[in-house]
């Protein structure tokens, strides 16, 4: 796990270390994090995962926007991510039941 002080940039070191942790991994899941300006790197290295061949999913995606502090760059970011292939879920719940089935 990456770890950052709150409400804080994210440090070239942690960037680093969050995309070397995204390509030792299978899946990458998005929780309902706000995105704003400090902490926008974490949704690009969500959208170089994609590049990887990682499965990407976001847990209560439909109200993604409603955490979005970028005035709208992570939204349309989000949106792109969907088109390359991730997948939006309500719950924790409904990721663990896809999981089980084999993913989407």
């Amino acid at each position: 796990m990456v770890v950052e002080d709150p409400h804080q940039e994210i440090s070239e070191e942690n960037i680093k270390l969050n995309k070397k942790f995204i390509s030792n991994s299978d899946i990458v899941v998005v929780s309902r994090v706000p995105f704003g300006k400090k902490n926008y790197e974490n949704l690009l290295s969500v959208e170089e995962a994609l590049n990887l061949n990682k499965k990407v999913y976001f847990i209560d995606g439909s109200n993604f926007s409603s955490r979005d502090y970028t005035n709208g760059r992570a939204t349309e970011l989000f949106k792109k991510i969907l088109k390359k292939g991730a997948v939006s879920v309500d719950n924790e719940e409904e990721l663990a039941i896809l999981l089980k089935k084999g993913g989407a």
